[in-house]
């Protein structure tokens, strides 16, 4: 038997952790050995012992001696502490991923597999577990800047290579985890490997690696190419893995060659065997431009995780060592060092690079699958989706990626063209007034917002490290970091491949307002982001004092946003952006309403899919009134107008309001019954003072009862309060003569009957009874002027009249009306 002494695999293992001892902070050593204590131990007010009854205890319970030190050190209560643990629900704890190697820097967290013996853990222990250990987790950040990933497993899911609970890593991709996961775990505490020659029972089993058929790992890359496309940096290094192996099935995987080089007693580092495992892989099929990328790409992460130039050299010295250089073609490091001080033009170079990369891997993929109809309609899906992240006008482009390394930019200057009206993006930094001719611009666009977009799509901010200029900085949005914030929430939508088979649609706005300060605030310009199902975040800008009305015309009258719309100003005005979001809300959730909203100087009626916008009180009365809808009023608080507007239409239980507004020789007249339904009807000054009488009594008749009430409405332009409303008598007056009462009844569909003093008319229909009401009134007037005949009721059957409004049938009155008259002018 082996002893422990010469067990290769434990040498290797605790070379890998003196290894990780060198590299990380004498605290976040501390802090990655005490891990497995307070694991097994969930005392009160240590980090982990909340939620309470959640698993807990290592069964066997072995730790390396460090593990105990360390834990004691940095919690007083664990000195002496000897007891067992009261519960012993988890088997093993490996870390896995770069840890310990060449790799490895400062900064890289480090993922955490903790193993649970068979169904120990049901649906809900799981959660809690989870809970647990996200408190250790928080614990860790906190104390000593250690980010770490605990990852809860079954046993029997990693034999099987199955991983049924996450859903990330199930079906194909398990045998590729599982992997990844022989290839690096370094063991940490409970049972050790059973693969260890020295290991002491109860071990570990992770049973045997499993191998997919080349159509498998192709499957699995294609589903990694989709995840490169965005994130090429993640999946760079697995696209190439799966290419390999897809290309050769029976091959070793790196962890069989891993496993046996440890077991020759050789010192293996997981990530420089691996890049050897490429080498070979690329030398043979002739893509040294490839592999020199995939060196490119590993380097980058570690630059992009070092935060101090020592630590870089250490870091990299530590590659030369392992050999990295002498690996295929060497790459420039020094230059690679400097990344972050590269011009943008280079990165951009740099990111078509990434471009040729992803090509070329969807190629050769191709070239595997040319029958195969599915994955070559996947293949087809994947070309699209990457030439849709260059897209054309009116779209944010990604001419980097989001996860290639950034800190930011240290400046970012926003500068307004005084010719063309054009705001542009730089990098230069500018004092005192800059020359937009002598400036550097990378992006232009009417709207600065549309700048900050593209800079936080291309890794151009960052967070309290990258300092805004504008000038003029009057003109720049004072709160641009509130918008910054929700662009980025705009820019965390992600959508399946499927989507680019079915027909774009909108997914969720975002309504960005840059507004104009003064005495009363309007907007000057909106800019509207539109997320797409195919992942494309689309634009519109809207400049002007109408910039709001036409928006909401714009998404209104568009297809509906599945997610809504988020409306966010610059304006310091509180309720402003959540009055706009009850717009969109109120369109979307009360469809059998119209409905009123104000900016500062239009009026709209929107009536979804309709939005009609009015710039005059007529305008807006007009197209109210021919709507069959009920209105209700929701203003935008700014103003005296909205103000007058709410008051005017918001309907009264039991009580029918008329309102009488006169400009010039014109009279306007508005009816609105208790359930908001409007009509209204215009007249020349003299018709109305003699009609209006003759309406309200009509109106009083049919509504039974129901009171009414008539207002006079008088508008002020200049005064304080540039809108009055005051009550006015109105009689209801009949006909002076009674001989030429006009009754019209409605007997049925269609067939009308009247009468004229003592004379029937009908039934017939309606034009036959219009003519003839329009002769006897034409012989009875013995040649006078023509002037607008006025019908004394109109009456309903008894069937009908119980769901008439009295507003529709005054509407309905005045059409036969108009009808008479225009009959009676050409007699």
């Amino acid at each position: 038997m082996t002893t422990a002494v010469s067990d290769p695999f434990r040498k290797q293992n605790e070379s890998r952790l003196d290894m990780l001892k060198k590299t990380v902070t004498t605290l976040k050593w501390k802090v990655f050995n005490a891990i497995p204590i307070l694991i097994h131990y969930p005392l009160a007010g240590l980090p982990g012992s909340e939620p309470a009854g959640a698993p807990a205890g290592l069964a066997p319970a072995r730790f390396r001696a460090t593990a105990r030190e360390a834990a004691r050190e940095l919690f007083p209560e664990l000195r002496g502490y000897s007891a067992p643990a009261r519960r012993a629900d988890f088997l093993s704890l490996f870390a896995m991923g770069s840890v310990g190697t060449s790799c490895f820097t400062s900064e890289s967290d480090i993922d955490f597999w903790l193993i649970y013996r068979p169904g120990k853990l049901d649906s809900y222990a799981r959660h809690i577990a989870l809970e647990r250990l996200k408190n250790i987790e928080e614990w860790a950040e906190r104390k000593a800047g250690l980010e770490i990933h605990f990852y809860l497993h079954d046993l029997e899911e990693i034999q099987k290579a199955t991983f049924s609970y996450d859903k990330e890593n199930a079906g194909t991709f398990g045998p590729i985890l599982k992997e990844e996961f022989l290839r690096t775990a370094v063991y940490v505490a409970g049972a050790e490997p059973s693969f260890w020659p020295s290991a002491s029972e109860p071990t570990t089993d992770f049973g045997p690696l499993q191998k997919l058929t080349s159509e498998q790992y192709l499957a699995a890359c294609l589903q990694q190419l989709e995840k490169a496309i965005d994130k090429p940096f993640k999946s760079a290094i697995k696209v190439a893995l799966l290419r390999n192996l897809a290309a050769n099935p029976e091959r070793p995987t790196p962890a069989e060659i891993v496993r046996d080089r440890i077991r020759e007693g050789k010192r293996v580092d997981p990530y420089i065997l691996l890049v050897e495992y490429l080498w070979e892989y690329f030398r043979s099929t002739g893509q040294e431009k490839d592999f020199r990328f995939l060196k490119t790409v590993l380097y980058l992460k570690i630059v992009s995780e070092e935060t101090s130039q020592g630590r870089l050299i250490r870091t990299q010295e530590h590659l030369l060592k392992a050999g990295f250089q002498g690996i295929g073609p060497s790459i420039d490091l020094a230059h690679l060092s400097r990344f972050f001080s590269w011009p943008f033009s280079e990165r951009r170079k740099f990111a078509e690079e990434i471009t040729a990369y992803i090509h070329r891997s969807i190629r050769e993929i191709s070239m595997f699958h040319r029958s195969d109809s599915s994955t070559a309609d996947w293949l087809r899906l994947l070309t699209k989706k990457f030439g849709l992240r260059r897209f054309t006008q009116d779209t944010i482009e990604s001419l980097t990626f989001s996860d290639v390394p950034s800190r930011g930019e240290k400046n970012l200057s926003f500068i307004l063209h005084p010719e063309t009206g054009t705001w542009h993006l730089s990098l230069q930094l500018f004092v005192g007034r800059p020359d937009p001719e002598r400036i550097h611009s990378i992006f232009h666009s009417p709207s600065p917002i549309v700048l900050l977009a593209f800079a936080l799509k291309n890794n151009l901010w960052r967070d309290r490290t990258t300092e805004i200029r504008a000038y003029p900085s009057d003109e720049f949005p004072k709160r641009h970091g509130i918008f910054l914030r929700e662009l980025s929430r705009l820019f965390d939508h992600h959508f399946p491949l499927e989507n680019l088979d079915r027909k774009e649609k909108p997914i969720f706005h975002l309504l960005a307002g840059e507004m104009r300060h003064g005495v009363r605030e309007t907007f000057k310009r909106i800019t509207l982001f539109t997320v797409t199902s195919w992942g494309l975040v689309r634009y519109k800008i809207f400049t002007g004092p109408d910039s709001l009305s036409t928006t909401v015309r714009e998404i209104i009258g568009g297809v509906p946003a599945r997610e809504g719309v988020r409306v966010v100003t610059d304006s310091p005005s509180k309720g402003l952006e959540s009055e706009i979001e009850r717009i969109f809300r109120r369109a979307s959730a009360d469809p059998d309403h119209a409905f009123l909203a104000g900016d500062s100087s239009h009026l709209l009626v929107i009536d979804p899919p309709d939005v009609f916008v009015a710039s005059s009180f007529r305008e807006l009365v007009r197209n109210l009134s021919s709507r069959p809808k009920p209105t209700l009023f929701t203003p935008n608080p700014q103003g005296e107008d909205e103000t007058f507007l709410k008051t005017i239409f918001t309907p009264e239980r039991d009580e029918i309001r008329v309102y009488r507004w006169t400009e010039k020789n014109e009279t306007l007249l508005i009816i609105m019954d208790p359930a908001g339904r409007l009509y209204s009807w215009s007249r020349n000054r003299t018709d109305a003072d003699f009609s209006l009488p003759e309406d309200l009594r009509y109106v009083a008749e049919f509504s039974e009862g129901v009171s009414l009430q008539c207002f006079e409405i008088e508008h002020r332009p200049g005064f304080p309060i540039p809108w009055a409303v005051s009550t006015v008598h109105v009689p209801n007056r009949r006909t002076p003569n009674p001989e030429r009462e006009i009754h019209v009844f409605l007997e049925a569909a269609g067939i009308l009957r009247a009468s004229i003093g003592h004379r029937t008319l009908g039934p017939a229909s309606p034009e036959e009874v219009y003519r003839r009401i329009a002769e006897v009134v034409r012989e009875a007037r013995r040649g006078r002027k023509s002037y607008p005949v006025h019908i004394t009721s109109l009456r309903f059957p008894a069937y009908i009249h119980q769901r008439v409004s009295p507003v529709d049938a005054l509407r309905k009155k005045h059409e036969m009306e108009d009808r008479i008259t225009r009959l009676l002018e050409n007699l």
